[in-house]
């Protein structure tokens, strides 16, 4: 799928962890364009995690269960379900994201420890540390800092890195900044440290403006150009990454905005427009066939 952006944080975030979960794999634009709308975390409540004293993952949750409970929190029971762990996520980010100011605990008690049986997916349970982990990481990234193409990306690493199907981490990503964004050296240079966003694949989005500034020393982006092609392809020799992703040629033929693709770039997904009202960041899947 391609994870798209609206005008509410959550719905990217919660839509990709969705899919991840499922199996599936996500591909996102994260562009400063498409985050500019976005409502940003204004609440600097405290968030605290708790969990029954018997659950038998409780010592390997111990750095999380230690940090301290905020007073006057509100209590969300996270339920033993795919679809408990995407809605504690969303309420986590949708109470960073509002003016309420209110404390949160989320309660881990249901969740089944590390090496049960999954049933419905198959394999073994990874237990509540995985999650509390990412979210965790969400709530220390949103409630200090704005969100930006490397500060969100930040967060759907920490989702992707907990995914776990069949006792095997598995995750699938595709991210892409466009060629003139401010942060994109910061993009380019995101897997430097091989320990950070190991889930996803970077490409930097080039297109008919960024081949005719690279090609013309007259023009005023040249010199942005030619930087960004000599550190894209420093990076390529040194790791393999970022790749290029044309958008102006992947845009033949289309009608939307197709600028993204799938995890391993073969085919350009559209994603919703992030003032339409229906748009919960939900995105066009990928399948074996395109027609133009």
């Amino acid at each position: 799928h391609r994870a798209g952006w609206s005008r509410k944080a959550s719905d990217h975030f919660t839509f990709l962890f969705s899919e991840l979960l499922k199996g599936g794999g996500v591909g996102a634009n994260y562009s400063s364009e498409y985050l500019e709308p976005i409502v940003q975390a204004t609440n600097r409540g405290e968030v605290g995690f708790k969990c029954r004293a018997d659950h038998p993952d409780s010592a390997e949750m111990e750095q999380w269960l230690l940090r301290p409970l905020p007073n006057n929190a509100i209590e969300f029971i996270v339920e033993d379900s795919r679809e408990g762990w995407i809605e504690a996520v969303r309420f986590l980010i949708d109470k960073l994201t509002d003016d309420s100011g209110d404390n949160v605990i989320f309660d881990v008690s249901l969740v089944r420890p590390r090496g049960a049986r999954l049933v419905t997916m198959g394999g073994t349970a990874s237990g509540p540390s995985p999650l509390l982990d990412a979210m965790a990481q969400t709530y220390d990234i949103l409630s200090t800092s704005t969100l930006t193409p490397l500060t969100a990306m930040d967060i759907d690493h920490a989702l992707s890195s907990c995914v776990v199907a069949g006792g095997t981490r598995r995750s699938a990503r595709m991210s892409i900044l466009y060629w003139s964004d401010p942060y994109i050296f910061d993009f380019i240079d995101c897997k430097r440290d091989h320990s950070k966003h190991w889930t996803t694949n970077i490409s930097v989005e080039i297109d008919d403006g960024f081949l005719r500034a690279l090609r013309n020393p007259l023009m005023t982006k040249h010199a942005h150009a030619k930087k960004v092609f000599n550190t894209v392809t420093e990076m390529m020799l040194l790791n393999g990454e970022p790749g290029f992703y044309n958008s102006s040629l992947s845009s033949v033929g289309e009608e939307g905005d197709v600028r993204s693709t799938n995890p391993c770039g073969e085919i350009p997904l559209e994603a919703a427009h992030i003032d339409d009202p229906s748009n919960t960041a939900g995105g066009e899947s990928c399948n074996l066939g395109h027609v133009n």
